[in-house]
């Protein structure tokens, strides 16, 4: 059977913690100690944390919103003559509705609740849920009930949400939860059950027995383990209001399992970022480079034919006009198309050369060119000639203004 480990917080630095099952019986003893100490003994267990009674009020109210988004958004302001602090430092949170309609409320600073949640993160605790303690107190449907500890009642009158009540006498707790309030209306609230522990018997034996007279029943309960394994088992059986709601609300399976790997996708995500913006800038320098061949190409082509006008796609017109001039002549344009090829990848690899007139006969094309240096000019010879499969020679380079005007000639060997 499944465990459940309750630790319960105090406004100290120690806390107690007890094992139980999931029917609310121990399946262990009470401990007390450092915070740090009970996260090393809760193991696979689900954590359910009591918070300190007098940190939390808890009430109810009656309101016909049945979504629990909406329903947590109102309660501040249905709730707001209650509280006597800024609305905007509670935290509220909201039960299952009872069958007269009210819903159970709990309200709580977000700054305990906050302090709560970090200490408990500090030593690795993720709790499953997180009750205030006098919610989990048992409660009859018949009788008032005091769970008494040290200088505190926690009080729970028939009907009603349990209260908080600070003392030092059974004087004190009845200013605030008298079981003989209605007495006269009607015996139910003249029945008393008090749980107590060795030490506070011996603190208020003697006033509870010189109570019992006024009642119509009162019966008193050693608890020799304290308050807590009672408390345990009601969080269990009949959990009060948690308090992780909204954004204080545990992290789902999914989140847990996907949390150990949000380093890896981060980095997985920066790598394919990382990436596509590689190739996008490698795709816009080749659209550069072609744009450059385009143009360059064009150059070539008006320089070939300068009768052409409408310039659409310069080597597919190249390769009409000269399939035309061969069936003319019976030529083959295999060498001019090398030439032309060869020189419009070496004018676009040479930024601000422009050719201005070419010619070509018996395999031999000679070209007239302006570059911004001889440099530029050197470039385009020796990039025809790395294609391997040309000849070319720089005739003549002669300085015009500031670029150089040249001529070039392009031989197919053996021609």
């Amino acid at each position: 059977m499944a465990e459940i480990f309750v630790i319960r917080l105090a406004d100290g630095a120690q806390v107690s913690w007890l094992p139980i099952d999931t029917t609310g019986a121990r399946s262990g003893s009470v401990e007390h100690g450092p915070l740090s100490v009970a996260a090393e003994k809760v193991g696979d267990r689900r954590v359910v944390i009591l918070a300190p009674a007098n940190r939390v009020l808890l009430t109810s109210v009656n309101l016909p919103i049945r979504n629990a988004a909406k329903l947590r958004q109102a309660l501040p302001f249905a709730l707001e003559e209650q509280v006597a602090e800024d609305l905007d430092r509670l935290h509220f949170s909201s039960g299952r509705r009872t069958g007269s309609g009210a819903v159970p409320v709990a309200i709580v600073r977000r700054e305990d609740l906050e302090g709560w949640l970090a200490q408990l993160s500090e030593v690795g605790i993720e709790p499953a849920a997180l009750y205030a303690e006098h919610g989990s107190m048992p409660k009859s449907p018949t009788a008032s009930v005091w769970m008494l500890e040290h200088d505190t009642c926690l009080a729970r009158q028939p009907g009603e949400p349990p209260i908080t009540i600070e003392g030092d006498s059974v004087d004190d707790f009845l200013v605030f939860a008298d079981p003989r309030q209605d007495q006269g209306e009607s015996e139910r609230a003249s029945h008393l059950t008090v749980y107590l522990g060795a030490d506070e018997r011996r603190q208020y034996e003697a006033d509870l027995e010189s109570l019992r007279e006024s009642l119509v029943s009162l019966d008193v309960k050693l608890l020799p383990d304290g308050t807590l394994p009672h408390l345990a088992a009601g969080a269990v059986s009949d959990p009060g209001v948690n308090l992780l709601q909204g954004p204080y609300a545990p992290s789902t399976g999914m989140e847990k399992m996907w949390r150990p790997w949000r380093a890896a996708a981060a980095l997985l995500l920066a790598l394919v970022v990382i990436t596509i913006g590689r190739q996008a800038i490698e795709l816009s320098r080749l659209k550069s480079v072609d744009a450059e061949l385009d143009a360059a190409m064009e150059q070539v082509f008006k320089g070939a034919m300068p009768d052409v006008q409408r310039i659409v796609n310069p080597r597919r017109q190249m390769e009409t006009r000269l399939a035309a001039i061969r069936a003319a002549r019976g030529g083959s344009e295999a060498p001019f198309l090398q030439s032309l090829e060869a020189l419009s990848q070496a004018i676009g690899a040479a930024p601000g050369s422009r050719v201005d007139s070419l010619s070509f006969r018996a395999g031999i094309m000679e070209v007239k060119l302006t570059a911004p240096s001889v440099d530029s000019l050197d470039s385009i010879q020796r990039s025809v000639e790395a294609s391997g499969s040309l000849e070319a020679a720089i005739l003549s380079a002669n300085p015009r203004g500031d670029a150089v005007e040249g001529r070039i000639q392009l031989t197919v060997p053996g021609a």
